[in-house]
């Protein structure tokens, strides 16, 4: 599961302020889709969640997919005095949106401790699937500061394998023909010269 084991998921002792990207449904945790953005703390079922997107400048809901091997931008704010929390998000090349994706107020005072780390997490269960972190950046009071998004590394080639199930098949059969015809060569060889010998 990443960040937690089933014993210890919704443990107030967990400490935990998660921001979940998340690409692939677990009903278990109430869930509505594999492609939403959640807040979660001390569990990994979220307090509130939304579809994957952002809003633009007028105001409509943008999609994003999460699994589309283009970068975007994710904003964590957590404003201590109103103890409103707010995600957004916005594709690479987009200014941070007005409006926040998902927001809700908590206060956090009693989950987070004098000493605590930030970090990234993934899991991904059986499915196989890759996450990049280009950049990020932290601040602990007052807005962090912004990243030049031109000098972050490119996201890494991705390379399909392109061996198909005819290709694997093929190879099959070719080797099992290659192997029955030196099966068949050597029983030929050895009856002739058993021939051989006999005359």
């Amino acid at each position: 599961m990443g960040l937690f084991k089933i014993s210890n998921n919704g443990d107030d002792t967990n400490h935990v302020v998660a921001f979940e990207l998340d690409t692939i449904l677990s009903t278990e945790f109430n869930e509505t889709d594999n492609n939403h953005v959640g807040i979660d703390i001390n569990s990994l079922m979220s307090e509130k969640s939304s579809q994957a997107g952002w809003w633009d400048e007028k105001g409509q809901f943008k999609n994003l997919t999460l699994i589309n091997r283009k970068p975007m931008q994710v904003w964590i704010d957590y404003d201590g005095r109103t103890h409103k929390i707010d995600v957004t998000m916005a594709p690479f090349n987009k200014d941070k949106p007005k409006k926040p994706l998902v927001s809700i107020v908590r206060d956090l005072s009693s989950v987070l401790l004098q000493d605590m780390f930030v970090g990234f997490s993934s899991a991904t269960g059986t499915l196989k699937s890759e996450n990049y972190i280009l950049g990020w950046s932290f601040g602990w009071s007052g807005e962090a500061p912004p990243l030049d998004l031109w000098k972050l590394p490119k996201l890494p080639r991705f390379e399909r394998k392109r061996t198909s199930d005819l290709f694997k098949i093929g190879i099959l059969l070719i080797s099992l023909f290659l192997i029955f015809s030196l099966i068949f060569l050597v029983c030929f060889i050895a009856r002739r010269r058993r021939r051989s010998s006999i005359i």
